[in-house]
């Protein structure tokens, strides 16, 4: 068993498919199944379960891509020791679409400014995808707004915030009080897509009050939510903290839904067992920092209602 045959296993192993991780790979698949049936000749062990187009991995296939995992995150840290400086200067930064759009400018300036030569390089997913791509060891750190479950994962709280039912200053439900939730979906709403740590708590309230979740608008932009409510009165569903300069002019309000009021923590994550270099660890105090500030900057955080 070498590297190249782990390679091949891993490839294999995530995309459940011999054609796809061959292609990947820019190998034959010939050339992969033959790597696949010597390490389960050499073993005496079965790695995967052929049924129809797909490959399912066996119990002894999970043990080896776990194990696996570790030894390319130790060959990661022999390379941040023996590579030159500049390379040594490089992060990946995975962050959620909403942090993306709030935040990262103001990290990736401060992180210049107190970090000469650094070189980020910036991944902008929801957070699902975020944290698959650090199982892959595509990225070195996440900003994500949920507390993930994933076992590989450690996870550093940064700022709580909370997802509130906003929308215009004109929407009729603006006067009321106590609104429920089945009063609230008579009205056209837009979350968040499929994969957004917003849309996962969304649904989740809902499925708790068991009120059906069809939502009216669905985006991946929170810009384009927010012209929804501003524009077609739409009630949309967003952390505060990324509606608050919106609120704070008056252009948007929060509805009296308490049902809804989702508080959530935001957390810095990465493998458990990632190296964490002096530069990785730097980075990490400096991005708590930011995150500090603003949670503790009233100007952005506190709305008189």
């Amino acid at each position: 068993m070498n590297i190249k045959h782990l390679e091949v296993f891993q490839k294999i192993y995530r995309l459940k498919n011999m054609t796809k991780a061959a292609k990947e790979l820019h190998m034959t698949q010939p050339a992969c199944s033959f790597i696949i049936k010597q390490l389960e000749e050499t073993y005496q062990i079965k790695l995967f379960d052929r049924i129809g187009q797909k490959l399912y991995p066996t119990q002894k296939a999970d043990e080896l891509y776990q194990i696996s995992q570790k030894l390319f995150l130790q060959v990661e840290e022999m390379e941040h020791i023996l590579t030159q400086q500049q390379a040594q200067n490089k992060v990946v930064l995975g962050t959620t679409i909403t942090i993306a759009n709030k935040l990262l400018p103001s990290i990736l300036q401060h992180l210049q400014n107190m970090i000469p030569n650094l070189n980020v390089e910036c991944q902008i997913f929801n957070a699902n995808t975020i944290e698959q791509m650090i199982q892959n060891n595509q990225i070195d750190l996440g900003l994500i707004e949920t507390s993930s479950l994933q076992p590989y994962l450690v996870k550093q709280q940064i700022m709580e915030d909370c997802i509130v039912p906003v929308t215009s200053n004109h929407h009729p439900l603006t006067k009321q009080k106590s609104i429920s939730i089945e009063t609230l979906v008579q009205y056209p709403y837009g979350v968040r897509e499929q994969g957004s740590s917003a849309r996962y708590l969304i649904e989740n309230i809902f499925q708790m009050h068991q009120v059906e979740f069809q939502p009216t608008y669905i985006s991946s932009s929170t810009h384009a939510l927010i012209e929804l409510a501003l524009k077609h009165n739409a009630i949309i569903f967003l952390p505060q903290l990324f509606v608050q300069e919106y609120l704070i002019q008056n252009q948007l309000c929060i509805l009296d839904c308490k049902e809804i009021t989702v508080e959530r923590k935001y957390h810095m994550v990465y493998h458990k067992n990632k190296y964490i270099s002096p530069l990785l660890k730097e980075i990490m105090k400096q991005i708590k920092s930011i995150f500090d500030d603003y949670e503790n900057n009233v100007s952005l955080l506190k709305v008189s209602k």
